[in-house]
């Protein structure tokens, strides 16, 4: 069994710590027109949805972009790492219609039978207002990742099977909704628990599930 784990944990992490900095990497963009694009990325991927911004100098005029007209999208973090992003479409569920819209995303898995994609997003959390804090709400938003994959020449959907918050342990939720998301792949998720592998563990590395899932299609 032969199969291909990008690793990328190094890019993952540096997004997350500029997340909260001001920073503006340097970006090529590969339109589907066969024009290039240089410049410099001035928005956080983990905020982008159907378009994103570069501008020709670091500082300089920004030019919006619609994620479905790309090709690709090579982005060059300050300490010298690449990241490659695709524009891809999902459905939240193996029964559920493909969302309309076009996301971007990393190629983190590749195998035989299988494709993983990792995709930038953002988790907000938000508070009531209670006496405690003078009735006054508050809304936090950090880096978060969803994790997906497809089944090549299967006629399936993109699934989003995993979503990673680093700042938030992961639940029975998480395990729910992986089962929802393997249950056209009969045995994978019970092949899964029958190995004792947590949530925990699966949150540390989610493409242990791909692989899973890969042997299963052998």
């Amino acid at each position: 069994m032969k199969y291909l784990i990008f690793l990328f944990l190094s890019v993952i992490v540096f997004p997350i710590l500029a997340y909260a900095k001001s920073y503006n990497p340097r970006a090529t963009l590969f339109m589907k027109d066969g024009s290039v694009v240089h410049g410099y990325l001035r928005v956080s991927l983990h905020d982008v949805y159907k378009d994103f911004k570069i501008s020709e100098t670091e500082n300089g005029k920004k030019q919006t972009y619609n994620n479905e007209d790309i090709d690709s999208l090579k982005v060059q973090y300050a300490d010298g790492q690449e990241a490659v992003y695709y524009p891809f479409q999902f459905a939240p569920e193996p029964n559920k219609k493909i969302n309309k819209d076009t996301y971007l995303a990393l190629i983190s898995f590749d195998s035989e039978h299988v494709k993983g994609y990792c995709m930038p997003a953002s988790y907000i959390r938000s508070s009531s207002p209670v006496p405690s804090n003078n009735f006054q709400s508050y809304s936090s938003k950090t880096a978060a990742w969803w994790y997906c994959f497809e089944v090549k020449d299967a006629d399936k959907p993109i699934v989003v099977f995993w979503i990673y918050i680093p700042s938030k342990k992961p639940s029975k939720y998480n395990m729910k909704d992986l089962k929802k998301a393997l249950s056209l792949y009969p045995g994978v998720y019970e092949t899964i628990c029958s190995r004792g592998i947590t949530a925990d563990q699966i949150n540390e590395n989610p493409l242990m599930v791909l692989e899973i899932l890969e042997e299963s299609l052998q």
